[in-house]
């Protein structure tokens, strides 16, 4: 056996000629809640909600030793085939857990909606990272050039979403995460048809994640989390810098910059909090699970386990 760089044991068994690492994590800090074991022979599915940190997370990805991204998903922000806000969107190629099986990877990301067949496929890891869905909707206005009047106009409904492409999609500004989590059937429905029911079922989905980590805490030290729960050790020499240039880049929405436009546009910011306000309840969901399964890792690290969970690279 040998050591991870958490101090975790574990043993290596080659697997159709790569190694996959084994680790039982034991225990976890906060109480010693059982955790499970991090298993890198399955394959791993990132949720990329747009706009919410998962460029950074396929860069991450691909320090792994662990992860096997093929040539087509390193070149497509580790998307699989038809699972970017590409033309054939509405077409995903992931429609069977067997799907997920072909080819060499071992590791991929979803960028349009989660399918429904995929959802809960037998010896799969999915985990994601989740924004404040104001935060996300505003950088997904700066990123893709779309304006104000527009999104008025597609909440109210005026805006035939059968021509518009994936992100002019109206879901994109209303109850995003919810539509996206429950597949492509939720995720076109019209402007306001998101129920409680919705949202429920949204918490079903996630709660057989393995990590859903609110992106705010991106700016704690993260590493042991990654460590533990993913399997994760590589993040260069640099892992903070690596972590905020995405979310930094180009004056990134932060709270100074919501506050300026919720008074510049504060009727538009109405809309945009009546047409998310079960987002932002499944955001604050996320946050207080986060924190009630996570918060005593980062908590009783110390700084001997911060600095080796963050190895320079080799």
């Amino acid at each position: 056996p040998e050591t991870a760089h958490d101090g975790t044991e574990v043993k290596l068994a080659p697997s159709r000629g790569h190694n996959r690492v084994h680790a039982d994590v034991g225990k976890r800090a906060n109480g010693g809640v059982e955790s499970s074991k991090v298993n890198m022979t399955k394959r791993t599915v990132f949720i990329h909600f747009h706009k919410a940190g998962g460029t950074t997370i396929c860069r991450l990805a691909k320090r792994q030793s662990t992860l096997l991204i093929d040539q087509f998903e390193r070149q497509h922000n580790c998307n699989a085939p038809a699972m970017g806000p590409q033309l054939d969107w509405r077409n995903p190629s992931l429609d069977s857990c067997e799907k997920l099986w072909e080819g060499d990877s071992n590791y991929i990301q979803l960028e349009t909606f989660f399918p429904k067949p995929i959802r809960a496929c037998e010896g799969v890891n999915y985990w994601t990272t989740i924004r404040h869905p104001i935060y996300r909707i505003l950088s997904h206005m700066d990123f893709e050039d779309i304006t104000i009047p527009y999104v008025q106009s597609a909440l109210a409904g005026k805006e035939n979403m059968a021509n518009q492409r994936w992100p002019r999609q109206v879901a994109l500004f209303d109850n995003f995460y919810i539509r996206f989590l429950l597949g492509q059937d939720t995720f076109l429905l019209p402007s306001g048809a998101i129920t409680e029911k919705h949202l429920e079922d949204a918490k079903h989905v996630l709660e057989e994640f393995v990590l859903v980590l609110p992106l705010s805490e991106l700016d704690k030290d993260m590493w042991p989390v990654f460590s533990k729960v993913l399997g994760w050790t590589d993040f260069g020499d640099d892992a903070a810098s690596a972590m905020h240039a995405n979310l930094n880049h180009h004056g990134e929405w932060r709270e100074d910059r919501v506050r300026e436009f919720d008074q510049q546009h504060a009727h538009t910011a109405k809309i945009l909090e009546e047409h998310n306000g079960l987002d932002i309840q499944l955001y604050q969901w996320a946050k207080q699970r986060f924190d009630a399964r996570f918060g005593g890792i980062l908590q009783n690290t110390t700084p001997k386990q911060k600095s080796s969970a963050n190895p320079p690279p080799a």
